[in-house]
């Protein structure tokens, strides 16, 4: 089908939805594009099927507050809004403890927390020792 004839076919369906007057050679050709004949179908089914559900239905008695139990309900302890506050201090706690790389280390004084500038000194102190000793 050319383009004038599809726009005159589109007009006449849009003035048949409209509930216009067509003429009987306006409607046959309507009927007779296969498209637009389709088209014409699908229309009528669905006034048909607006027309059987247009039955009033009584909406059934329940509680509507019941569907919101659960977001009305004590959260879990995991859900608590400190549980979140408390890993974070964690995580940067343990990111800490890596960037100045904390360590527990045993001396002869008992175990110590040492920082790794002073470990590093510790270590080169006894390492350094032993071999000055040896020569």
């Amino acid at each position: 089908m050319t383009q004038p004839e599809e726009a005159n076919l589109a007009e006449l369906f849009d003035y048949w939805l409209e509930g216009k007057a067509l003429t009987s050679d306006q409607l046959a050709s309507l009927k007779q594009a296969p498209l637009w004949s389709q088209r014409m179908a699908v229309h009528n089914e669905m006034l048909e099927m607006a027309d059987n559900l247009s039955e009033s239905v009584d909406v059934p008695k329940w509680r509507k507050d019941k569907g919101f139990d659960q977001y009305l309900a004590k959260p879990s302890w995991w859900q608590r809004q400190g549980t979140s506050l408390v890993a974070l201090s964690f995580s940067i706690f343990a990111c800490l403890i890596m960037l100045f790389d904390v360590r527990l280390v045993n001396t002869s004084n008992g175990r110590e927390l040492v920082i790794n500038d002073q470990s590093q000194q510790a270590l080169v102190g006894t390492a350094v020792c032993p071999i000055g000793r040896e020569k």
